[in-house]
This record gives structure tokens, C-alpha cells and sequence, in this order.
């Protein structure tokens, strides 16, 4: 048995404070369709926190020093040092990229193994889901939040969350207009570290888009399966920008953590707290929540055809043909 592994199995035969479960609310589905703003705006109510895109803290954004929304770089943000410190206390040296590799593998897209469950009985997802209850326990003990909002999106993290013992998930599934997203995709951002930009983005495809946008739609509505109609929640980004306290009625009832009207935030101007990756709308000051209509007129016809013809079943699932 290496020194990992007898760590591992003491951890686990000791039980206690670990093994405490921990509610996560997952926000899945395809990006450019408003997961950080909703990430935030979750994070206003109380016994709510928006850790921003979760999944990306070990793969780049500890090792890279990254930004996180409160202004400052992650290692010196006092919040996620604090939980990164508990997170990884008596842990062996390199644990935060041994976790990143877990991660990348029990976690990828395109492996059907992983979809259809072989490997989750392993030592490796069992150590994979340890790390990662540990890591939300620390955000739960550290912030004294009872739900950790978890805006990955990848709906493959979803389904490996749906796998754990100690993680009591709720999910959302968040979805736009496939059309608009594309026309996102379409558009380039610069690396601008501080205003939250790591590396290019954008210049996508609109077809390669359209595909990708089907793809991660079915995995979510798989994930949603899992767990069924009780612990899952449609929302739709349109919805949540024409009303969003509305629209965030039955994701809060799926958490139990609606509020009395003293206590309910107004959602007319708030700020981002401590997301870690995302859009970079997280460091951009206060918020106002405003649908982005501009593919409507600004996406040329042949993009905004090559995806209806692709993608015009699934438009017409979710509403929006």
C-alpha cells in the first residue's frame, strides 16, 4: 500500500467530520448561456454560495494564480486560501494536481465508459470522490454557506457528482437559445487576466457550435434523469433575464432555501463575491441582468440557417422554435 492509498483508507475508516453530506446545487448545460450571472445571483440569498466554475480550481486556476471575482488573485484571496488550506490539510504533497488529473479523467466528455458508470466502483473515483467531498466540505465549513453552487457546467461532472455517497446534488439545467449561443461562440475575446480572461476565446464555428450546444443538452438531460424530477430544475436564460426572481422560484424550492421578503434580495443590481473562472462579466463591477439579444440582428443568415437545420429538433424541445 503506497503512503496515498494508507492515507486514503485511514481517512475513510475514521470517518467523522468528512463524511458529513454536503448540498451542492450544479449548474450544467453549454457555455455563453449565462451560468456565471446565475452563479452570482444564487449567491445573494442566504445560505447560498456561488463558487463559480468549481472544476476549474485544480486544473488551472490554483497552478495559474487566477483571478477570483473579489479582485484578487486566488492564492492571495483570503476566502480561497483559507478553504484551499483546510481542503488540502493533512493531505500528501501534490495533491492538487493528482485531484486535477482525477478530475480530467472521471470527468470527460467523450468517454462513454465514464457515462455509463465503469471505473466508479475504483480506487481512483473512490479517492476522486473523496477529494471532492473534502474540497466541498471546506467551502460549507470556511464560509458557513448550507449549499455550495457549483457553475462547471461540464454535465459529465454532473453525472460523477450524482455518484457520490456524501454529496447531496441538486441540479440545474440551464439552457439558451442555441442560435444566440452560437453567435457568442462566434465572437473573440483577448488573454486579459485581470478582467477575467486566461486565454483566447471565442471564433468558434456556428455549426461546431450547434453540435457541441446538442451534445451538452442530452448529457445534462441525463445527468437531470439520474436524479430526478425532484433534485432537477429547467431553466431556460431568457426566462431568467426577463424575471429572474420568477425564473429562480423553483431552484430555490429544490434547495429549501426560499426566503421571507425581508430576507429576499431584489436582483436589481448586486455584485459578484468569490466565483472562481467563468464569464468575465464576474469582474466587471456591479450587475444588472439584461438578455443579449444581439445575435438576432448582428448573426449573418447562412450561420443563424446552418444551425437551425442542425440543432431545429432541439430548438423546438426547449421552446424557442
Amino acid at each position: 500500500m503506497t503512503g496515498r492509498d494508507a492515507h486514503i483508507a485511514g481517512d475513510l475508516a475514521l470517518g467523522g467530520p468528512d463524511e458529513a453530506t454536503v448540498s451542492v446545487l450544479y449548474i450544467s448545460g453549454y457555455g455563453r448561456s449565462g451560468s456565471t450571472v446565475v452563479d452570482i445571483a444564487l449567491g445573494q440569498f442566504p445560505g447560498v454560495f456561488g463558487a463559480g466554475e468549481l472544476g476549474n480550481l485544480p486544473r488551472h486556476v490554483w497552478a495559474n494564480n487566477e483571478y477570483c471575482a473579489c479582485g484578487a488573485q486566488v492564492r492571495e484571496c483570503d476566502l480561497w486560501s483559507d478553504i484551499v488550506e483546510a481542503w488540502l490539510e493533512g493531505e500528501p504533497p501534490g495533491t492538487m494536481a493528482h485531484y486535477a488529473r482525477l478530475c480530467n479523467r472521471f470527468e470527460a466528455l467523450r468517454d462513454p465508459l465514464q457515462l455509463m458508470g465503469v471505473g466508479a466502483w475504483s480506487p481512483s473515483f473512490r479517492e476522486y470522490a473523496r477529494l471532492t467531498h473534502r474540497l466541498f466540505a471546506a467551502i460549507q465549513r470556511i464560509t458557513g454557506c448550507r449549499v455550495i453552487v457549483d457553475s462547471s457546467k461540464n454535465p459529465m461532472r454532473a453525472i460523477a457528482l450524482s455518484r457520490m455517497k456524501h454529496i447531496d446534488l441538486s441540479l440545474v439545467h440551464l439552457m439558451r437559445d442555441g442560435r444566440g449561443v452560437a453567435w457568442s461562440m462566434m465572437k473573440t475575446h483577448s488573454v486579459d487576466p485581470k478582467a477575467g480572461v486566461q486565454r483566447p476565446v471565442g471564433g468558434a464555428p456556428a455549426l461546431r457550435t450547434a453540435h457541441r450546444w446538442i451534445a451538452f443538452n442530452i448529457l445534462t438531460e441525463i445527468a437531470a434523469r439520474r436524479l430526478g424530477a425532484k433534485r432537477s430544475v429547467r431553466l431556460r436564460y431568457e426566462d431568467f433575464t426577463e424575471d429572474a426572481q420568477a425564473a429562480l422560484g423553483p431552484v430555490l424550492a429544490m434547495i429549501g432555501a426560499t426566503t421571507d421578503a425581508a430576507e429576499t434580495p431584489d436582483l436589481v443590481e448586486f455584485s459578484a463575491d468569490h466565483q472562481v473562472a467563468g464569464s468575465r462579466i464576474r469582474m466587471g463591477g456591479p450587475l444588472r441582468i439584461a438578455r443579449d439579444t444581439s445575435w438576432e440582428a448582428g448573426m449573418p443568415k447562412e450561420d443563424r440557417k446552418r444551425v437551425q437545420r442542425r440543432a431545429g429538433w432541439m430548438l423546438r424541445r426547449y421552446g424557442y422554435c
